[in-house]
């Protein structure tokens, strides 16, 4: 029964992060790495590399693939500008959504005043 009760995390000591610590999506990087928790330490499992990388803090990770992996360094770097594009568009929505609805209130407002004018004067 215990055993069912045990994270995933728990119960593989060897871990590539889906969420960061804010629950957003994991960062493109951890294609190319592993996290060993019980080490603290994140293993490149590009080719035969199998450098050890303290802790997993991408900027770490990312600086390594510059260094030694150019070719998945700018994989990632692609993965996250378009990550990073997306979010943007969301963000203009979500604004443009707002104008609109505020837009819409401001219109419904505009009119109750009306209704209102014209109830006083009868």
């Amino acid at each position: 029964m215990q055993l069912q009760e045990q994270s995933e995390e728990t119960l593989n000591p060897l871990t590539s992060p889906t969420t960061n610590c804010l629950g957003q999506p994991r960062s493109a990087v951890w294609d190319y790495f592993l996290y060993v928790k019980l080490t603290n330490k994140s293993v490149c499992q590009i080719e035969s590399c199998q450098i050890q990388v303290s802790r997993k803090f991408t900027t770490n990770l990312k600086r390594h693939l510059e260094k030694k992996h150019n070719e998945e360094f700018l994989k990632v770097e692609r993965a996250e500008q378009q990550s990073e594009s997306k979010k943007e568009k969301k963000r203009n929505s979500n604004i443009s959504s707002k104008v609109k609805n505020d837009n819409r209130q401001r219109t419904l407002d505009h009119l109750m005043k009306k209704i209102t004018i014209k109830e006083t004067e009868v």
